[in-house]
């Protein structure tokens, strides 16, 4: 009897554990993998895809799949004075261990800016947001685009009852 009662507290326990240590992981990840990209992207002449093959490969480190890259700047050049990276990582069952109950259709994203030379604080602070902004629209377009996408593929499924 006691065990009955006790085994569902037991089960959330443990699988809200888990779901919570991998969100934790996909959150830090995620973060170092942006950095790591936009630090690859200050270097003269680097491409979004040098960027996004930074990012991959730092997220493939601990199994994160289908994560959405933007790189801002597409071509660093001389004239580039903030690059940009965002990530975005779906919490679903591609990257969990179990399949997400908490945060299910949530998205772990994270931004960040780099300046490629030294300016007065000013400057640089409206660099930076105005680069963070620019990103969180391309970010977050993409986010809709992918969703509106798993949505039509959900409707014309045959487990869908149509």
């Amino acid at each position: 009897m006691e065990f009955a009662i006790s085994l569902p507290v037991l089960m959330l326990v443990v699988f809200g554990g888990i779901e919570f240590s991998r969100a934790n992981v996909l959150i830090n990840t995620a973060k170092m993998a942006a950095a790591e990209g936009a630090r690859r992207g200050i270097v003269l002449g680097t491409t979004a895809s040098d960027i996004e093959a930074t990012v991959d490969n730092e997220l493939s480190k601990v199994g994160v799949a289908h994560a959405d890259v933007v790189v801002d700047p597409p071509v660093v050049n001389d004239d580039t004075k903030v690059v940009t990276v965002g990530l975005s990582i779906p919490l679903d069952a591609r990257n969990g261990y179990v399949t997400p109950r908490f945060f299910l259709g949530k998205n772990v994203w994270k931004i960040t800016s780099i300046p490629r030379e030294a300016k007065n604080d000013a400057q640089m602070e409206d660099l930076l947001n105005a680069a963070y902004n620019n990103m969180k629209g391309k970010l977050n377009a993409k986010a809709k685009a992918a969703q509106k996408a798993l949505d039509n593929a959900n409707t014309n499924s045959p487990l869908a009852g149509n």
